[in-house]
């Protein structure tokens, strides 16, 4: 306990007599027999009404133990104190053991340490300014000197009064304990603002070198993730690591105002690395006198590329002889699309964040929209153009090489960003849209000074993923006609290359019956519930005859509108999804057999529409796949080797038919599934940027692959033919 006292009291600013364990529990024993425990509880006291109340007055000080211990259980009383017995020994002035003694302070330090947490949170307290004036400045001086509020004075008189108070203190230190001041002259306009600008150049100097040392810092951090033990626990170093990251600066914070302070004696006169610093090293421990410290540089001016950031046994890539590329090369330019990535990581954390805080629906996605097409307008260098043939879809492209008239390999980045009805971003795709974003601005940022390589980079938004079908639109309008390969990702609870995603088609069945009196006449109407739930029924038990690849699962509605009413209409809709699209059309026969059945059966009039388009399965593509898990699991991804079922669908499927394409999926530390609360919280954490940028890198460096090896190029698209015309051939 006493310890837990002490340090609580260092951490409010204590610095009186009980600053130590003999002296705190010496007073403790004689309680409030003694002066020194009296002060320190009434310098809690006081604090504490400070922070409660900052604008009571203080009261006078009772000299009286028993109106001291009063007046100090009616404010442990106020503060719900959880100690019993000690609020009625406080009022009833019989505490006299050294144990309730030192749970009255540690009960009035944990207050204070509360008080003082919220004050700095919400700025609720008056002493707590979000910008810090002269004024304030003033003040404070006059407070740590014990000198009058200054708006009591005149200007002249109250600096006067400082100099003269600080003279005072200066004759009580002993003689050289400070040193002389380094500036010992004024300085003119001209001089201090030549200084101004002297100061400007250092803190630029010592950003550039602080900003170079924490790459160095991440990129140790991330190669201690290459290693198979340590990739078991990823996730307990980036819970240890990313707080302290975090609270790394690169700004200076010096400013004139440290240099007019600066004195003598904290000026490294002699440097640390001279001859006679180090002989003065020497001792029983030390022996060895140190030769020259070589030179290692450091310099802004001096910087160059650091080497590859991928470790040297990766894999070598296919290609590297006639018509690829030299490994060196392309572990050059993946090293460089990480580190782009990482340097936009709070601009692209911030992009992830306003989707995820604003889900939108379908068709209806105008401020995620604007969003994105703000992110990619203010970055530079790309041609946006929104409302791109869908009112909330968009492109960004990117050109080099083109004014040598070369082929330019178009490579195509997708990003999602509608939302789920009452569930929010339950599905990640505000991750999806940070993936093609973050992805496509890392290539983008590697390849500008790679002059000979002929590319262009599209980033296309696509809405309507969830309902609606946004790329079949594009698709049918020709937005991926030009484009040689393409790429997106999806958040799921497992890091995967290949989903076979299912083919899906979504019906909707509305029954037209007649309404009447459920109790007076009943016998007028026709029950167009019945037959939604005869349907639901006979669908139910359909599924025990169907295939283990297929599924079918809906919901009722609309189902009346009161009991006493025989409802005259009802509505189901129902997503029926298979493997082929073969398969598809024969499960729809003998869906629309059911619906067509209750309705006989109960005598209401039925029609069947499919108002989306048919999302097809997801065509795969080997050699992508290879890459991007050769680049996924040199970067930490773990990739199983079980088959593990999905049969989710998606309109990217549709995409894989007509251009080649990869759509991984990336876990994003969370064992919840999606289409749940707990996944749209999982959307939206902090903890998710490791993993989604982690993607991204994977996507980006795979699709350097691609454009650095015009031979894998060529045998993509073989894949993407023999796949499509493999489909095909079982659709028949």
């Amino acid at each position: 306990m006493e310890s837990d006292i002490l340090d609580g009291l260092d951490q409010v600013g204590y610095n009186g007599a009980l600053d130590n364990e003999k002296a705190l529990l010496t007073a403790c024993e004689e309680g409030f027999s003694s002066q020194e425990y009296v002060a320190l509880c009434r310098w809690l006291a006081t604090q504490l009404d400070q922070h409660c109340d900052p604008e009571s007055e203080k009261s006078d000080t009772s000299e009286d133990t028993k109106m001291e211990m009063l007046h100090l259980g009616k404010l442990v009383s106020e503060l719900a104190c959880p100690y019993k017995g000690l609020v009625s020994g406080l009022m009833e002035g019989e505490l006299k053991n050294k144990k309730d003694h030192l749970k009255i302070i540690l009960f009035l330090v944990s207050e204070l340490q509360a008080a003082q947490i919220v004050a700095s949170k919400t700025g609720t307290d008056t002493q707590i300014k979000k910008q810090i004036t002269p004024l304030q400045d003033i003040q404070m001086i006059c407070k740590a000197l014990n000198l009058p509020e200054p708006s009591q004075q005149q200007t002249s008189d109250l600096f006067s009064s400082i100099e003269t108070q600080v003279n005072i203190l200066l004759k009580k230190v002993p003689e050289k304990h400070i040193g002389k001041p380094v500036l010992r002259h004024s300085l003119s306009s001209e001089q201090w603002s030549q200084l101004d600008k002297i100061n400007c150049v250092l803190s630029a100097d010592y950003e550039c070198r602080r900003r170079m040392l924490i790459k160095r810092l991440d990129v140790t951090v991330q190669s201690f993730s290459w290693s198979d033990r340590a990739k078991a626990k990823i996730d307990m170093m980036a819970k240890a690591y990313q707080p302290k990251r975090h609270s790394l600066t690169m700004k200076s914070s010096v400013s004139l105002a440290h240099l007019l302070a600066t004195r003598e004696d904290i000026c490294n006169v002699v440097k640390t690395s001279s001859g006679a610093s180090r002989e003065k090293t020497v001792c029983a421990v030390n022996k060895v006198l140190m030769g020259r410290v070589p030179d290692r540089g450091g310099r802004p001016s001096e910087i160059e590329a650091p080497p590859p950031e991928m470790p040297p046994w990766q894999k070598r890539q296919d290609g590297g002889g006639r018509g690829g590329v030299r490994g060196a090369d392309a572990q050059r330019l993946k090293h460089s699309i990480c580190v782009c990535i990482d340097e936009s990581r709070e601009k692209l954390y911030g992009l992830s964040q306003s989707l995820w805080s604003t889900p939108e629906l379908a068709f209806k996605e105008k401020q995620s929209h604007d969003s994105l097409v703000r992110f990619f307008s203010e970055a530079g260098g790309w041609t946006v153009e929104p409302s791109y043939i869908l009112e909330t879809a968009f492109r960004a492209t990117w050109c080099l090489g083109a004014q040598k008239n070369l082929k330019l390999v178009n490579v195509g980045f997708l990003c999602e960003y509608d939302a789920l009805p009452g569930l929010g971003h339950a599905c990640g795709h505000n991750l999806i849209a940070e993936v093609g974003v973050a992805a496509a601005c890392g290539l983008k940022g590697a390849l500008e000074s790679q002059a000979d390589i002929p590319v262009k980079i599209t980033v296309l938004g696509t809405p309507a993923e969830e309902e609606g079908g946004g790329k079949i639109n594009l698709i049918q309008a020709g937005a991926f006609a030009d484009m040689d390969v393409v790429f997106m990702a999806h958040p799921s609870q497992e890091d995967k290359a290949f989903h076979p995603c299912i083919s899906i088609e979504d019906c909707t069945v509305k029954y037209y019956g007649k309404a009447s009196h459920a109790a007076a006449y009943p016998w007028e109407g026709v029950n167009a519930l019945d037959a939604a739930v005869l349907a639901y029924s006979s669908l139910s038990m359909l599924r025990q005859q169907l295939r283990p690849d297929w599924r079918l699962h809906g919901i009722i509605k609309h189902g009346g509108t009161k009991p006493n009413i025989i409802p005259d209409y009802s509505e189901l809709l129902y997503y029926i999804r298979t493997p082929l699209l073969k398969d598809l059309s024969d499960l729809k026969e003998k869906v629309e057999e059911c619906f067509r059945s209750a309705a006989i059966a109960t005598g209401c009039q039925v029609e069947i529409t499919y108002p989306n388009p048919v999302y097809s399965s997801i065509l795969p593509n080997p050699s992508l796949q290879k890459h991007y898990e050769e680049n996924g699991r040199a970067l930490g991804m773990e990739f199983k080797e079980d088959g593990s079922s999905f049969s989710g669908s998606t309109d990217f499927g549709n995409v894989s038919h007509v251009v080649p394409g990869i759509h991984p999926f990336f876990y994003i530390g969370t064992e919840a599934l999606n289409h749940t609360p707990e996944y749209a919280t999982a959307a939206g954490s902090e903890k998710a940027q490791m993993y989604t940028l982690r993607t991204a890198k994977a996507l980006a460096m795979t699709a350097a692959d691609v454009l650095l090896n015009p031979n894998l190029l060529k045998q993509v698209k073989e894949e993407f033919t023999v796949a499509k015309c493999s489909q095909e051939q079982k659709s028949k």
